[in-house]
C-alpha cells in the first residue's frame, strides 16, 4: 500500500514497472483517504492504465485509459483523438477506484467500492503502467496492489473470465489455467514532469 499527499495542484505518479509479464489478469485498487476539494470543483482522482511519458507533454500519450471520480473514462486512441464513456458513479472522500486488466482480450474495466462497472475498454497494450492523478489541496490516496484485501472480489471475477473463455473455447477445456492469475506488488514513483498534464 502506497500513500501520497497534494498540494494545490494536480499531481500525477506512475509505478515504477509495466504490467508483469506472464500475468492474465491485474488488479490494483486506490482510496482517497482525505481531500479539501469539492466535487463541484472537478475531478477529485483519475486512475488507470498509461504508458509512461517520454517527454515534458501536456497530454497523456496514446493507449491510456483512466476513470475520473465524476465516472467519466477517457481512452487516449491516438495523440489527438481521445474517446469517452460515462459510467454512473456517485464518488466522494474514502471511496475507492480499482482497476482490472485482461491479457485475453487487451482490456480494461474498473471498479467503484467493490462493484464492477459495465464499461470496458479493449486493445491496452500490456507496457502501459498503472497511473493516479490526484487534484486538490491535501488531498491523500493509498494505493493497494493486493498487499492487504481488495474491495472487490477478484477471485470471483477471475473466475468467472475463466469459466467464460472455456464456455468460448471448447477445444482447450483440458488447458491447465492454475498460472491465470499472479501479481506483483508495484511501488509508485513520482514523476515530476508530468505535473498539471492532461
Amino acid at each position: 500500500i502506497g500513500r501520497m499527499a497534494v498540494v494545490n495542484r494536480p499531481y500525477t505518479v506512475f509505478a515504477n514497472d509495466r504490467i508483469p509479464a506472464g500475468c492474465s489478469f491485474f488488479y490494483f485498487e486506490v482510496r482517497l483517504t482525505t481531500t479539501q476539494r469539492r466535487r463541484e470543483d472537478g475531478p477529485l482522482i483519475e486512475v488507470g492504465l498509461a504508458p509512461r511519458p517520454t517527454e515534458n507533454t501536456q497530454s497523456w500519450q496514446p493507449g491510456a485509459v483512466l476513470i475520473d471520480s465524476t465516472g467519466k473514462i477517457v481512452y487516449q486512441r491516438s495523440s489527438t483523438a481521445p474517446t469517452e464513456y460515462q459510467v454512473d458513479m456517485a464518488f466522494g472522500p474514502r471511496d475507492t477506484i480499482g482497476c482490472l486488466w485482461s491479457k485475453d482480450t487487451s482490456s480494461v474495466q474498473f471498479t467503484h467500492n467493490g462493484r464492477l462497472l459495465p464499461q470496458r475498454v479493449a486493445g491496452l497494450p500490456s507496457s502501459s503502467v498503472p497511473v493516479v492523478r490526484v487534484f486538490g489541496e491535501e488531498s491523500q490516496v493509498e494505493a493497494n496492489f493486493g498487499l492487504a484485501n481488495f474491495l472487490f472480489d477478484l477471485d470471483g471475477a477471475v473466475g468467472e473470465l475463466n469459466r467464460a473463455a472455456a464456455d468460448d473455447a471448447e477445444a482447450e477445456a483440458e488447458s491447465d489455467h492454475s498460472t491465470l492469475f499472479s501479481l506483483t506488488a508495484l511501488s509508485f514513483e513520482a514523476d515530476e514532469g508530468s505535473e498539471g498534464s492532461g
